[in-house]
């Protein structure tokens, strides 16, 4: 069931679209638990800016303030992302 579930997921990004972004805020509520970066990026559709912050966190914090990230993001919901790097990891 498990790998069923991973290959609907996988199937899900397929369609969405590549793009950089910034992270521009990292939301840590406390220093013992993990940091969701927030993203800021453009549309290259419509120029339309995106932010969004991460559903995925970690500890210590995978990325800093400042740094550019490839990322995915829903076409049809801008603001689900996905870094192209958490992608990579999903499919080995």
């Amino acid at each position: 069931m498990p790998i069923c579930f991973l290959t609907s997921e996988l199937n899900a990004f397929s369609n969405f679209i590549e793009t950089k972004a910034d992270v521009i805020y990292l939301n840590q509520e406390w220093s013992d638990e993990p940091a969701y970066p927030v993203f800021q990026f453009v549309d290259p559709r419509n120029g339309w800016m995106i932010i969004t912050q991460s559903h995925w966190g970690s500890k210590p914090p995978a990325y800093r303030v400042g740094d550019t990230v490839n990322m995915l993001f829903d076409p049809n919901n801008p603001t689900n992302v996905m870094s192209k790097s958490f992608q990579r990891q999903l499919s080995l």
